[in-house]
């Protein structure tokens, strides 16, 4: 919220560091590499948030969010499908009212 996302990045890693399953940690941090526009390390922090907690449905959004920048808008789709799925659907909305979604 202060938009600090360097500060943000050391102190989610140094979380990650102590407690290596922490999938919020990694979907933070992810959060704070988008902000950057840094998408490829936010993309593989979502990932790993996913496969530590594969039914986590906002890391989900935030890849689906993430692969939108890449303009990967099959896999966008993909991720705001899933994490619909999961109870989170305000990505989904927002990709079919644009269009980019089927």
């Amino acid at each position: 919220n202060l938009k600090l996302y360097q500060e943000a990045i050391k102190d989610f890693s140094q979380s990650i560091r102590m407690k290596e399953k922490y999938a919020e940690a990694y979907n933070n941090r992810g959060n704070a590499y988008y902000e950057l526009d840094q998408y490829e390390k936010a993309r593989a922090d979502f990932d790993q948030s996913i496969r530590l907690r594969p039914k986590y449905s906002k890391a989900h959004m935030n890849r689906g969010l993430a692969y939108y920048q890449m303009e990967n808008l099959d896999q966008a789709c993909k991720d705001f499908k899933r994490a619909c799925d999961l109870g989170e659907c305000d990505g989904l909305k927002w990709i079919m009212q644009s269009g980019s979604c089927k």
